[in-house]
């Protein structure tokens, strides 16, 4: 065979190889269940260093909202928490996109530092996105070694040998971007009581060294030998004896390596009436609580830089836009009163509500009005109309406001209200027109909420809620 001839098949037979090779990793992006990337692929997209990274389980992934700690304190984070992770893990996926960002502080959440098992049912979901590396083969090793279970180091090395025969699944979500606008975080819009949490001692609590705690301080030493500051928190629940048992053993550990803890179960910060969605977890309003909260901690005791004048970050400014795209969106999708009271827990919506039935106080509806700042102690015989400001920081209060004939000198703005006699009024904020409802159009609804934005004072919802004939607690949107 001449040396032409042999080159020519070498190299065909290279490219052969490169193409399959290609085919198979194509595929196998293509394949991958997509809730790994819907998670994390803006973080592996991103260029620049996050300054902060979130890690824990659900606690934390419905907890923390990095946009609006990008909005509020121009802190550039990641929300890294998946459902049931345990602690092992969290060391693991810490790791693992330490290779990809030098953040100046991680926060760790220490629910589950009694728990022994290294595996959990969501796995796939943190480790799938990640590149394939040195790290994330030890990673993989560590969690299965000697756990009873059903996964199998090939199926996290080399993602193709489980998702191979997803090709009758696959849909359009599965050939565009997969990743969400909220850096890592999810929220819930569920509202139920939480039990009541009886407090225990803060000196009971968790006396084992179980592999939580081994991995909590291989976590935080970590950190330390790289020069990153840690934040340990233990994130709010009606906790149960044991979940305060861990919570109280953190002070000794956080103590041990001089690093700073919150224990939320003991702040008067979460409404366990009208902020949790179950009875482990907070929903969207609580979620909004906390993340206040941590934004100002953070500022207030790491150095931490406020990043909205980077330009190197100025795609976070739309990103924040899409953020609040989508929020903007959900007051449209929800129906039911209670829900969309939920949801308007939001420092940036101005919002106007006017009430046609004075039945809307009932105790069933009380907490969520209390969340949003309302008090019932200010409520009188005639009160139709208020404007609840900044989350329910402040609240306007009018009376017979149809009749009202004057001006409203509130923290918005002048607020006039012009009526006819015919039955139009229009409601107007320092001289421009905010909303009219035409005669014909009153149909005097039992409550009509008007949202505005309070930055640029335009309506993004007006809704119409009235009593459910069959459910007369109850009010929805016809």
């Amino acid at each position: 065979m001449g040396s032409k001839r042999k080159w020519k098949i070498i190299a065909e037979c290279v490219v052969t190889v490169g193409l399959t090779v290609l085919l198979l990793h194509c595929s196998a992006q293509l394949l991958e269940g997509s809730k790994s990337d819907e998670k994390y692929q803006s973080f592996f997209e991103q260029e620049e260093d996050f300054d902060v990274l979130f890690i824990g389980n659900s606690h934390m992934k419905y907890s923390v909202f990095p946009m609006e700690l990008w909005n509020d304190y121009g802190i550039v984070s990641y929300n890294m928490a998946v459902e049931a992770q345990v602690l092992p893990a969290d060391y693991w996926q810490m790791k693992n996109v330490l290779d990809y960002t030098d953040p100046d502080l991680i926060v760790i959440d220490c629910y589950y530092l009694s728990e022994t098992d290294k595996v959990y049912s969501h796995m796939h979901t943190a480790f799938d996105s990640i590149p394939l590396s040195r790290t994330k083969i030890d990673a993989i090793i560590d969690l299965l070694d000697g756990e009873k279970t059903d996964l199998t180091y090939l199926e996290f090395l080399w993602n193709y040998s489980l998702y191979h025969n997803r090709w009758n699944e696959l849909g359009e979500k599965d050939f565009g971007r997969r990743d969400e606008n909220t850096k890592g975080a999810g929220y819930i819009i569920e509202i139920a009581t939480g039990n009541d949490m009886i407090k225990i001692p803060k000196e009971d609590k968790l006396q084992q060294d179980t592999r939580g705690v081994e991995y909590l301080e291989k976590m935080i030493e970590e950190c330390q030998e790289r020069g990153i500051e840690v934040l340990l928190t233990y994130l709010p629940f009606p906790a149960w004896e044991e979940a305060q048992k861990e919570a109280n053993r953190v002070y000794d550990i956080a103590a041990e390596y001089g690093v700073e803890y919150i224990n939320f179960l003991e702040l008067d910060l979460i409404n366990y009436k009208t902020d949790c969605s179950d009875d482990q977890h907070i929903n969207l309003s609580g979620g909004r609580k906390v993340t206040e909260y941590l934004g100002q901690y953070i500022i207030d005791h790491y150095d931490v830089a406020d990043q909205r004048n980077n330009a190197a970050y100025e795609n976070w400014h739309e990103d924040y836009r899409n953020y609040r795209d989508d929020m903007v969106n959900g007051l449209y999708s929800y129906t039911s009163l209670d829900y969309y009271l939920l949801y308007l827990y939001d420092k940036e919506y101005l919002t106007f509500i006017e009430i046609n039935s004075p039945e809307i106080w009932s105790d069933y509806y009380a907490d969520l009005f209390e969340n949003l700042g309302i008090c019932k102690d200010n409520i009188g015989e005639n009160t139709d109309f208020l404007v609840v400001h900044n989350a329910g920081r402040h609240v306007d209060y009018l009376e017979n406001f149809q009749e009202y004939e004057g001006e409203l000198v509130s923290e918005a703005g002048k607020i006039e209200i012009f009526t006819s006699e015919s039955g139009t009024y229009g409601v107007y904020l320092d001289g421009s027109e905010l909303y009219v409802i035409e005669s014909e159009q009153n149909s005097n609804p039992d409550i009509r909420i008007v949202v505005v934005d309070a930055n640029t004072k335009e309506v993004l919802d007006q809704s119409s809620f009235y009593r459910k004939k069959d459910a007369p607690r109850l009010y929805g949107k016809e």
